[in-house]
């Protein structure tokens, strides 16, 4: 009986513990979002700066085409630098070295959703997309 008490306890106690939506450090803060707009014709590849890299973060639907009807915003050491949908893409120059990148499904069904890659940048390269990152 004692036994059966505890273990009901201790089940109570675990279903009222809410999961935490804190993002880790890669992302911006929770309270933040983007409203994308895609246009048809986007202007081509910039060049970087000669001391930094260009990093291009890309969405591809593949031959299907639009399936992707969430907005995914990128965060980047921490804080949010964009976000695409629709099989679009945005650039962001960086400094050289290490970096931290986070994906998240911005939709409030489904919150603390995440992806998180890292990269190393060299300046005057360019980096292409982060999309197919490592869940968390």
């Amino acid at each position: 009986m004692r036994i059966g008490v505890l273990v009901m306890f201790f089940a109570a106690f675990a279903f009222a513990q809410v999961p935490s939506t804190a993002y880790p450090p890669a992302c911006g803060p929770e309270s933040v979002s983007f409203n994308v707009k895609t246009e048809k014709s986007q202007p081509g590849p910039a060049q970087p700066d000669p001391a930094k890299a260009l990093v291009y973060f890309i969405q591809d639907d593949g031959p299907g085409g639009n399936h992707q009807h969430a907005t995914l915003r990128i965060g980047l050491d921490g804080k949010w630098v964009g976000a695409y949908k629709h099989n679009s893409y945005f650039s962001v120059s960086v400094e050289p070295g290490e970096h931290h990148v986070c994906v998240n499904v911005q939709q409030p069904s489904l919150p603390g959703l995440v992806a998180l890659a890292h990269f190393t940048a060299e300046q005057g390269k360019v980096i292409t997309s982060a999309r197919n990152c490592s869940q968390d």
